[in-house]
């Protein structure tokens, strides 16, 4: 008989289901992580935020007329409805099955569904938007972790079209602390700003995402979407026959986007393989889910219109816009032009395209490469793009980078708010955004290692740090000052509290004058 939990958090619209866990734990009143995760798996749980895994331990043991069970958390607590029409049907079907359980599986969802190998940005910190969490606590009177500002891609919120922020806590640490959502985690960071125009299709694209996910439920999976994307290209004249006019379909988008929106969705060109070629290519294969979003927006107007729209009328009331957009994106390239001109063309396009690299230039100007590579090669590398070459590392300035990074991490975990996080150095790797092992190993960083060697804690100081914060947060809630429920509070061993115990009293001393 398994034993039903004595209450649970009723998940709020699009909550994610990390956050609902956290609103668990305060409401148990805050007891150490292990406990709190032994009490809702059982066992130790593969947790990640988007696609946790057995969730049937956790529906079996809430009342079935709630009508939360795993089903309903998967669709409705994960970025599952997301990816279910990006993904093959049968991959689909494995990666449900698996969120399904009852049981931790060997098997990865995230690694299944391809979300965590595919290419594109990824969040460092739980995101948030100011305005949805003051929404949240009128409605509901506390805030909450949207699953839609966690998405990789979404920058603006479709709602209030303000941009979506950085709060300070870690993504990563959804494997060791319920960061319970608050304006306490709020970031000091000023928002992203963006042109007018270009919040304003940030705000679509986030709203496309909002859609998908919201109908991913019903909505057919990759194969049906690989159909349609067929359909409107050889449509709007971006493919023939079976070969897809790549060249052209990419300069059009990067047309139709411009390039502020694309720097900052991450979706600029790569090289000689564009996104947008991959994304009609790679059919059984999840790339950066925001491709699949731009791509629709292009082709139907929005993915809403993408799913719901008869495709071989949509466009029968007169508006060639894209056909005119596509025949001036590739203009440049379609034209015959005079050897005195190559010049001219070859700025204006580093120019429309300034990030790009070299061998941009070779796959979309091969013509204007060639010439100049043959006949004004001195001109040419005077002003092509600088070379992307591998460059040995500068060992003196990294290491006075990585030491600001390293001190900033330790600062940053001794003033963490809540129960303390032992500095050692994969956790100053983690909230430092750096590594260090082999590095360290080989002598390369000697005052990043200097400072840490000083830095980093062993067990009796990670003893006495936990010993302080538990003396002082039950003076601070009013409890009595017992060795056995400090102990409990700072979850240290019976054995190696006892060594401790002196520097325990000496605390209650201190707090107490």
């Amino acid at each position: 008989m398994v034993t039903q939990f004595s209450f649970f958090p009723t998940p709020y619209p699009d909550e994610i289901l990390h956050s609902v866990l956290c609103r668990y734990h305060a409401c148990c009143g805050t007891p150490a992580f292990v406990s709190t995760t032994k009490v809702l798996w059982g066992q130790k749980a593969n947790i990640n935020p988007y696609l946790p895994q057995a969730l049937g331990r956790i529906a079996q043991r809430i009342p079935a007329e709630t009508g939360l069970t795993a089903y309903y958390f998967a669709m409705h607590n994960t970025i599952y409805p997301l990816l279910k029409p990006l993904i093959p049907e049968e991959r689909g079907q494995r990666v449900l099955r698996l969120l399904e359980s009852g049981q931790q599986e060997d098997e990865l969802a995230i690694l299944l569904s391809g979300f965590a190998t595919s290419k594109g940005p990824r969040w460092q910190f739980f995101r948030y938007c100011e305005d949805c969490w003051r929404d949240d606590i009128r409605n509901y009177g506390e805030p909450y972790w949207h699953r839609l500002h966690l998405l990789p891609g979404v920058l603006v919120c479709p709602i209030h079209g303000k941009s979506i922020q950085n709060s300070r806590a870690y993504l990563k640490d959804v494997s060791t602390n319920y960061d319970l959502a608050s304006f306490a985690l709020a970031s000091n960071e000023t928002a992203p700003r963006y042109s007018d125009n270009a919040a304003d299709m940030l705000g679509k694209l986030a709203g496309d995402a909002a859609w998908v996910m919201q109908h991913g439920e019903t909505l057919p999976s990759s194969e049906r979407m690989h159909e349609l994307f067929d359909q409107l290209l050889q449509f709007k004249g971006f493919r023939s026959g079976a070969r897809t006019k790549g060249k052209e379909l990419h300069a059009a988008l990067i047309w139709y986007y411009g390039q502020e929106i694309l720097a900052a969705l991450q979706a600029v060109p790569d090289d000689l393989a564009p996104w947008s070629q991959l994304v009609v290519q790679k059919k059984k294969r999840l790339l950066y889910p925001i491709y699949y979003l731009l791509l629709m927006r292009f082709l139907a107007g929005s993915a809403e219109g993408f799913y719901t729209e008869k495709h071989g009328l949509i466009y029968s009331n007169g508006n060639d816009a894209c056909y005119s957009v596509r025949n001036d994106a590739v203009k440049a390239t379609q034209k015959s032009v005079e050897p005195l001109e190559y010049r001219e063309i070859f700025l204006q396009a580093i120019q429309d395209n300034p990030d790009c690299s070299r061998g941009f230039l070779i796959k979309y100007y091969p013509k204007v490469y060639c010439w100049l590579r043959a006949n004004d090669t001195d001109w040419y590398e005077a002003n092509a793009p600088a070379s992307k070459m591998y460059d040995p590392a500068d060992w003196t300035t990294r290491d006075e980078e990585t030491l600001q990074k390293a001190i900033n991490a330790v600062n940053y975990l001794r003033n963490l708010p809540g129960r303390p996080t032992w500095i050692t150095r994969r956790s100053v790797e983690k909230y430092g955004g750096i590594e260090l092992y082999q590095s360290l190993a080989d002598g390369k960083l000697p005052k990043t290692k200097a400072y840490l060697d000083v830095a980093i804690e062993n067990n009796e100081e990670w003893g006495k740090r936990k010993i302080q914060w538990a003396v002082k947060s039950m003076v601070d809630g009013g409890e009595r000052l017992l060795l056995q429920q400090i102990r409990k509070r700072a979850s240290i061993s019976h054995k190696y509290f006892e060594f401790l115990i002196p520097f325990t009293l000496n605390c209650i001393e201190e707090m107490q004058k």
